[in-house]
């Protein structure tokens, strides 16, 4: 009997254990999830009136109004829903979201006075420890009624969806949290200008904050921590399926991470030491600015930095550095910054830092990076070619229109002679672009000459520089073989770095407007790119480092290169077919133009001279079987390491569902189904189970009518299969030996 009923255990185990769970939820963690109102507390139907809680206080006092009843949960369980239900505020907000902001007050009242009597009790028990807590409160409560950015549903309407991300604050103005929470949110606004659009709404504004808040399986909407409470809309998020609500910390940097990291997708910026800075340095790249901020606090980057970051991902670097008064020697020594918080600008260790003192916010971050590159030579690279107009692909600045136009290029390594040549160069474009009322041109009495000033505030002329040594290529294309070495690639121990300044007039091709060609224009955009759009004459500058000198030599470049015609060359030259002759015209006609030191472009200043000839009987013979010699595409110094768009957002789709499952299953207990649905599954299991048993008691019950019948039907044949193949091999049972086994018969 034993093993049988413990066999009937085992079968029955499952469905045993799923009835079990299902009264369990339903007895025990249903109700806790579901803990009797303080309109139950009363005796009230819910949302009574304040004077119908007034009233039934009363009557529930009046019974313990003759004697003085000891503590109990229950006595401070009704005064405390007396307090909360007869303040207007507190009672809103607990009518219609449920939110009970003092109900640790419940057991710290216990707590406090243990063994006495309610009389003992200190009255209201929803207070304030100290005077000097309560008008500080008092002061930023006066700000919340204050607030001016409380959105209207009109004015959320408007601004959900938009490119920049929404985060909205729900707040009341009976919440003393939200007091609190409202100087940290007035400098998280002020972090996010520029960035995401922000706003606030009351509770009052039963509209939007049930749009806003949470309903998983209950009927009233609840905001899950209180309020205050964070709801951010992503860039073109018009629902609230896609929003991300905020549950962690309430604190200035915990919010600015989330909303930078998840919402927006912003990269970090790291914190260096002073040991790990010079790495960072080292390794960002000279073509970046290195941005460094110094912090006292040791907060995260915030997001408008971290915005700037990416947008200027290809020009700049950041870095943080957490400031200590012990390392201020260093830093002074280093960067000139004696505080924080701080900011520096640095190019290179080559160049000078440019230090900012003082906190700053978006607009200055901003006009702090237009000022530096105002004041520094931009770099000629792969990202800014176009941009600059020192491409034969592309066009001048001043314009497609533009027929003739100049790039002034300083080529070499970096170093000090690099720095001081592209402060020359800054000097120039200063003083060009200003005029003789430039300060350096006060100073040193430099008269400012018109057509290369002219030139460049028509956008026609561009200062730029080149790294010789990563676009080497590019730097022995443009400069004689004998500066290679001093110019280009990377340096030697022994070798001497000298930086070359070239300037490039760029002449568009004049044929491609011709109407017989406009037919064919699609077809080589298409499959050939513009490969006419602009021929290239170079001319090196010999002279010495001065600024008066090389306003000079300029203003004559650009002068004839204005008023004098040149032979027309395919991006940079046409040359023959022939090997040899490829040669020849890439040495003579290239290098007889640029090496013109006293008299660039002097081809054309004198007509008979022997180098124009050259040029043009060598490079026009080609034109039959000629092809294009191009200019050596710029060397990408990096490349952005975001994944795209499409990743993107699945990882976020992917970690927002990871997000809402784990949210689904702490709500669980709050399911009513859960307990029903536990039982139901119980019962069909029994069920299930009895039946298969049923049939398989029936199947194994002999029947007597069937046993009775098969008795008296004739049994099968016997099987041949082992009948021996003579019967007079076996001896029958009643078979008996006629003679003796000795006789002597014959």
């Amino acid at each position: 009997m034993a093993a049988t009923f413990l066999a009937h255990i085992k079968r029955y185990s499952l469905p045993l254990i799923l009835f079990g769970l299902g009264f369990f939820f339903q007895l025990v963690v249903l109700p806790k999830s579901f803990p009797p109102t303080y309109y139950d507390v009363l005796h009230l139907k819910r949302n009574a009136s304040v004077e119908e809680v007034d009233h039934s206080y009363h009557n529930l006092m009046s019974k313990f109004a003759e004697s003085d009843p000891p503590i109990t949960n229950e006595l401070i369980k009704i005064r405390y829903a007396f307090e909360l239900l007869t303040n207007p505020l507190w009672k809103r907000d607990y009518d219609l979201f449920g939110i009970d902001e003092y109900s640790h007050v419940i057991n710290n009242v216990k707590d406090r006075y243990r063994g006495g009597h309610f009389s003992e009790i200190e009255l209201p028990i929803i207070n304030l420890s100290s005077l000097g807590m309560f008008i500080v409160l008092l002061k930023q409560k006066c700000m919340l009624s204050d607030v001016t950015n409380n959105l209207t549903p009109m004015e959320f309407i408007s601004t959900v969806g938009k490119s920049k991300p929404l985060l909205i604050q729900i707040y009341s103005s009976g919440s003393l949290r939200c007091a609190e929470f409202i100087r940290a949110w007035k400098r998280i606004e002020s972090l996010l200008e520029g960035v995401a659009e922000t706003g606030m709404v009351e509770l009052g504004d039963l509209q939007l904050s049930s749009y806003l808040a949470e309903t998983a399986f209950a009927e009233q909407p609840y905001f899950r921590n209180g309020v205050p409470s964070l709801v951010a809309f992503p860039s073109n998020c018009t629902n609230t399926r896609c929003i991300e609500r905020y549950h962690d910390e309430f604190s200035v940097d915990s919010i600015l991470d989330w909303m930078a990291t998840n919402i927006l997708g912003l990269p970090r910026i790291l914190y260096y030491s002073k040991e790990t800075l010079a790495k960072f340095i080292a390794t960002s790249g000279r073509h970046k600015v290195k941005v460094i901020c110094f912090s006292k606090t040791g907060e995260r980057a915030a997001p408008f930095i971290r915005q700037a970051a990416k947008e200027h991902f290809s020009e700049a670097s950041f870095a943080y550095v957490l400031w200590r008064e012990v390392d201020m020697p260093f830093w002074w020594n280093m960067f000139g910054v004696d505080s924080a918080p701080s900011v520096v600008l640095l190019k290179d260790i080559y160049s000078k830092p440019v230090t900012y003192s003082g906190s700053f916010n978006h607009l200055q971050l901003v006009k702090m990076m237009d000022d530096y590159k105002k004041n520094d030579i931009p770099q000629l690279r792969t990202v800014s070619s176009m941009e600059l107009g020192c491409d034969a692909r592309g066009y001048s600045r001043a314009g497609n229109e533009t027929v003739t136009w100049y790039c002034l290029i300083l080529i070499g390594r970096a170093g000090h002679a690099m720095t001081q040549m592209r402060e020359t160069l800054r000097r120039a474009s200063d003083v060009l672009m200003v005029g003789d009322d430039s300060d350096y041109a006060r100073n040193v009495n430099l008269s400012v000459a018109s057509v290369a000033s002219a030139a460049m505030k028509e956008n026609r002329l561009t200062f730029t520089w080149l790294d010789g040594e990563v676009q080497q290529k590019y730097c022995q294309f443009h400069l004689a073989p004998e500066y290679h070495t001093k110019s280009c690639g990377p340096s030697y121990e022994d070798g001497v770095d000298v930086p070359q300044i070239l300037i490039v007039r760029y002449l568009r091709n004049s044929t491609d407007n011709n109407a017989e060609n406009d037919r064919w224009k699609h077809f080589r955009n298409q499959y050939l790119g513009d490969t006419n759009v602009a021929s290239q004459l170079i001319a090196r500058y010999p002279g010495p480092e001065d600024v008066e000198e090389l306003i000079q030599w300029i203003s004559q470049i650009v002068e004839r290169g204005d008023t004098r015609e040149f032979p027309y060359f395919a991006k940079h030259l046409t040359l023959p077919a022939d090997q040899h002759r490829h040669k020849r015209c890439r040495i003579v006609a290239r290098l007889k133009v640029s090496h013109g030191a006293d008299n660039a472009f002097g081809l054309v200043a004198r007509p008979d001279d022997e180098s124009e000839r050259i040029v043009r009987a060598t490079c026009a013979r080609g034109r039959g079987g000629a092809k294009t010699f191009e200019t050596p595409d710029l060397v990408p110094e990096d490349k952005q390491s975001t994944g795209s768009p499409v990743g993107q957002s699945f990882r976020r789709g992917i970690n927002y569902r990871f997000k809402n499952l784990r949210m689904y299953i702490s709500d669980l207990p709050r399911d009513p189904r859960i307990g029903p649905i536990l039982l139901l599954t119980a019962c069909l299991l029994f069920g299930t189970i009895w039946l298969q048993n049923n049939r398989t008691t029936q199947a194994n019950t002999p029947d007597n009518s069937t046993s009775n019948t098969s008795s008296r039907r004739r049994p099968w044949p016997a099987r041949t299969d082992d009948v021996p193949s003579s019967m007079t091999d076996e001896e029958p049972k009643d078979a008996y030996q006629l003679l003796k086994t000795d006789s002597d018969s014959e």
